[in-house]
Order: structure tokens, then C-alpha cells, then sequence
């Protein structure tokens, strides 16, 4: 008889839901762990199947009503669950550690035993001397250090680099005037909330992407896969490839939107954000349909031709900060009003932008602002809908469990936030709250998905500084991609069940890598949830 639950623990207010096998008795207890005094009971639900784990008799508690703080443990018959915590802060250093995953991608700098402790490192991919790739139409050097490794490889892409600061400061603007805690990176102390600092760190890297037109270049990194070697041993030539449309305009609603946040701490940093986003967004206008680069030899490729999305959020992030009037009659003039069908990712930037536009209320088209709103609003409630359906109270379909489908549930609770903050219904807030739970140990693998969190969560990261064998352990907070269905790595998985399509190993790419964008879903959820709570608004 197994308990799968949650492994962090819950806020007093927050969904509480856990599953039993094989249970000996019909009803459970939440028991007082000092003293081991039964302080509620309730009836199990029994759930015969479960079509996406393959699971069957399975017992479903619920105790999402009991809201005491301290330590418990479940009773069913004579067995008991491990001991949780139930309190305010308990995802304070979820948080703190989802952050901090950002210092740990830092590329072309040390990381130094005070801030990084036994994941410390050498220096590696000074990037001072990229090859211009012939993708780029140039031939010589270019310089571009700095910046954060995309995901478990040494590659650094600008569309994805844009939409995690989009959604990190996103989230930032919700609770402009919260405490931050300190993360104990170079920056700390300096005046500027760490979260900012580490975002800072990408945003200057990605301005040295920007070419004298105003174009982007798409991506940095080696034309053949790095070895499982940490970054100081890696000796691949590295290439500055490619501009494209998406890239370009990716970084102009980037820069728009740290221009804005940046403004009260930097005027001159924020200032030449600005000027670099309305660069971007001329050479866009002047070059609509220029598609990624091709060269995938040792990079992903981050293949979209869709740029529509990416012109949207442009505009409407440009128009946050600068007020210009070009940007008002863009947005008018090709809004679309379709209804969201997936959630904000790289793909769909825009919808983190629909939601600037409704919650600032700077556009004085109100009738847009109702439909962008109602577009949230609608997308949410199928979330809902769909998780009230699923066994563990989770917003997905098979269809969504695909490479990075941690991801996608995160980035649905993304979706889930900012409706709550928009109209602060709980309903949102408890699908949101439910999302975490599955990621943090709530799901047929009974796995936390989450390093470092958790009596078992993952902790065989495909990530090249572990599989180098530089780290004994993998650092905490770095989000695991998820079960896949598509099983790319060829690997011989546990289950074919679409829950169940993971393996926590550092060979499987496909089910276990980690990504710069796939962290900020976390980063969004978790701080939602953990400052809300903080700031009392129930």
C-alpha cells in the first residue's frame, strides 16, 4: 500500500489530494504527527482506471478543506503515509531554488564555491570569438558572452532566452513590491531584487545578439553535439548563426518589457533596452518573414514560422513602455480574436502580452481589452473543466504529454495565475495549486519532478556538467522535462502509459533534460503561489 502525494508539503489554503493502492479500509485519517492524534477523517473515493497511467484501483483521498499548520501523516487501516508539513511559506525555497537554477546556467564566468557551494565550476565558452556562421550572411568574429545555457547542452538561443525573461518579469510586475529573498548570487546586495539581477544577466547577453540593423541573431553554439564534458572542457568551435524574424521579435518584446520593470532602478539600462527593442521591431517590419536557420548540427532548431504571435506581443509590450501611437494602430489594426487553444510558450509569447494589455490598461481600445480578457478568461476555464475530469486534478490531454510536457502543465498554470490575479477566483488558484501538487510528487511515477524536493524526485538530469561527472548530485530546483510519449532517446521506458513515459536517467533527453524556458513556468507558479499566500489577499 503506497501513498502518492505531494512531497513538499501544502499551503493551508491550497488543494490537499493524495492516492492509495490497495487500500485495507474505506475511510483515512490526517493525523497530528506530535502526539499521533487523528485530527480528521474522511471517506476514500474509489477510481477503478485511470485511462493516461494505466493505473487501476486506485483510492482517492481528499482533505483539501483542512487548513491547520504543522507536521501530519495519513492513517488508512494500519498504514501511514510519510510526514508533510502544511504552512504558509512551505514553497519559499521552491522558489528561492527555482531562481537560483538561473545562476547555475550562467555561461562564460566561473561559478565560485561562496555562491555555488559543491557545484562550483571553471569558466567555459568565453564566446568572445564566435565564427560568424554563413547563415548569417557575414564572414569574422563576433562577440557574445554571458548569457544563461539553454536547457542540458551548451546552446544559447535567443527565442527561448526571450520568452523566459517575458515570463520572469511577468510574474515580477504581479507583486512589484514584494520581499524578495536573497539568492546568494555575485549581484546580491546591490539594490536590485536578485530575481532582476540573474534576469539582467541574460538581457546583456542577449543585446550582444543584436546586430547594427537591428536584427537578432537566432542562436549561439557548435555545429556538432558537445561531449558529456563540463563547460571549461568543451573546445567545439562556436557560431553566432542565423536572424530571423522570430528571433528578432522575441527580443523586442523582451527588451520592451525589462525597459519597463528596469526603469525605476536603471533609467540609462532601461533606455537602451528601449532603443534595442524599437531597432528590432523596424528591421521586423522591414524583413516580416525571415525564417530560422536550418543548422541543427550541434543546437536545436526552435522551428516556427508563425510570426504573427510574435509581431502581437511586440507591439503591445513597445506600446507598455514607449506610448507610440505606430504600435496602438499595429495592435488594432491585426489583433486577432480566436480562442486560445495552448498555452503562453515560445511559440505564443502574445499571451503573456494579452494579459500587459488587460491588466496595466493602457490602451484606451476597451472593447479589445474585454475580448483579450475574455480569451484568458475562456482559456482558463477549459483548464479547469478538463483537470475536474482527470484523476489527479490535472489540467491535461494525451496530446500533451510530449517533450517537455512539464512544461505545458506548468505553463497552464501560468494561464491559471493570471486569470486568478485578473478576477480572483478561486477556482483558478486551486487548479494552479493542483498543477504544483502533480509536478511535486502527485502523478503515477510518484516522483517529484523537481531536483532536490522531495523524498524521491529526480535526480539524473540529462545536463552535461552532471553527466561529465563534474557533480556528485544534481544542484536543487532544476525542473525535469516530463513523461513523453514520443520517447525520442530510444530508450527502454517503464510504462507506455502518456503519465507514465519517463525515465529518471541522464542518458534520456527526451524525458529528463532541463530548459531555461521550462524553469520560468516554475518559477511563475510557485511565486504565484508562494506570494499570494505571503500578501494575505484571500
Amino acid at each position: 500500500m503506497t501513498y502518492v502525494i505531494n512531497q513538499t508539503g501544502f499551503q493551508p489554503d491550497s488543494v490537499k489530494n493524495f492516492f492509495i493502492s490497495q487500500a485495507e479500509s474505506r475511510y483515512f485519517q490526517i493525523c497530528n504527527f506530535i502526539g499521533k492524534i487523528p485530527v480528521l477523517e474522511r471517506r476514500l473515493l474509489h477510481l477503478k482506471c485511470s485511462e493516461l497511467s494505466g493505473e487501476s484501483d486506485l483510492y482517492f483521498g481528499d482533505f483539501s478543506d483542512f487548513t491547520d499548520e504543522g507536521i501530519f501523516y495519513i492513517r488508512c487501516a494500519f498504514k501511514e503515509s510519510e510526514p508533510f508539513k502544511i504552512e504558509k511559506h512551505i514553497y519559499e525555497d521552491l522558489y528561492k531554488a527555482s531562481v537560483k537554477f538561473y545562476y547555475f546556467q550562467r555561461s562564460s564566468v566561473p561559478l565560485e564555491e561562496k555562491y555555488a557551494a559543491e557545484w562550483k565550476r571553471d569558466a567555459g565558452h568565453p564566446d568572445d570569438n564566435l565564427i560568424l556562421h554563413h547563415s548569417t550572411g557575414k564572414q569574422g568574429l563576433w562577440s557574445a558572452p554571458g548569457g544563461w545555457y539553454d536547457a542540458g547542452d551548451y546552446g544559447k538561443y535567443t527565442v527561448t532566452a526571450g520568452i523566459t525573461v517575458q515570463t520572469l518579469l511577468t510574474f515580477h510586475d504581479m507583486f512589484p513590491l514584494r520581499k524578495d529573498p536573497c539568492l546568494n548570487i555575485p549581484e546580491s546586495g546591490n539594490g536590485l531584487p536578485d530575481l532582476l539581477n540573474e534576469i539582467r544577466f541574460e538581457l546583456e547577453w542577449l543585446m550582444k545578439m543584436q546586430d547594427a540593423d537591428g536584427g537578432v541573431f537566432f542562436k549561439t553554439g557548435s555545429l556538432n553535439w558537445s561531449g558529456h564534458v563540463e563547460p571549461s572542457a568543451d573546445n567545439l568551435d562556436r557560431y553566432v548563426i542565423g536572424k530571423s524574424t522570430s528571433s528578432t521579435l522575441s527580443f523586442a518584446a523582451a527588451a520592451a518589457k525589462a525597459s519597463s520593470v528596469y526603469r525605476m532602478y536603471d533609467p540609462d539600462f532601461s533606455s537602451g533596452l528601449l532603443n534595442a527593442a524599437e531597432k528590432s521591431w523596424q528591421w521586423a517590419a522591414e524583413n516580416p518573414d525571415v525564417p530560422y536557420p536550418d543548422e541543427c548540427g550541434g543546437t536545436g532548431l526552435y522551428a516556427d514560422d508563425n510570426y504573427k504571435e510574435k509581431f502581437t506581443a511586440a507591439a503591445i509590450e513597445l506600446l507598455t513602455v514607449s506610448d507610440k501611437s505606430i504600435y496602438a494602430e499595429y495592435i488594432k489594426d491585426t489583433i486577432c480574436f480566436e480562442d486560445i487553444t495552448e498555452p503562453v510558450s515560445w511559440k505564443h509569447p502574445e499571451l503573456l502580452s494579452y494579459f500587459t494589455l488587460v491588466s496595466q490598461s493602457c490602451y484606451p481600445e476597451k472593447g479589445i481589452i474585454r475580448k483579450l480578457r475574455n480569451l484568458l478568461l475562456g482559456y482558463a476555464d477549459r483548464m479547469v473543466k478538463i483537470s475536474q475530469k482527470s484523476s489527479y486534478k490535472i489540467p491535461m490531454l494525451k496530446s500533451d504529454f510530449i517533450w517537455g510536457s512539464n512544461s505545458i502543465i506548468l505553463n497552464k498554470g501560468v494561464m491559471l495565475c493570471l486569470a486568478h490575479f485578473l478576477t480572483g477566483d478561486k477556482k483558478y488558484l486551486d487548479c494552479a495549486s493542483a498543477v504544483l501538487n502533480y509536478i511535486l510528487g502527485f502523478n503515477p511515477c510518484g516522483i517529484s519532478y523537481v531536483t532536490g524536493f522531495g523524498m524521491k524526485s529526480s535526480e539524473k538530469l540529462h545536463y552535461r556538467p552532471y553527466l561529465s561527472g563534474k557533480y556528485k548530485i544534481m544542484p536543487p530546483g532544476f525542473l525535469a522535462g516530463g513523461p513523453n510519449i514520443g520517447k525520442e532517446d530510444n530508450l527502454k521506458y517503464n510504462s507506455g502509459f502518456p503519465m507514465c513515459s519517463y525515465l529518471d536517467s541522464a542518458d534520456s533527453f527526451a524525458s529528463n533534460e532541463c530548459a531555461v524556458n521550462w524553469n520560468s513556468a516554475l518559477v511563475f507558479v510557485t511565486g504565484y503561489l508562494h506570494f499570494y499566500s505571503e500578501n494575505n489577499k484571500e
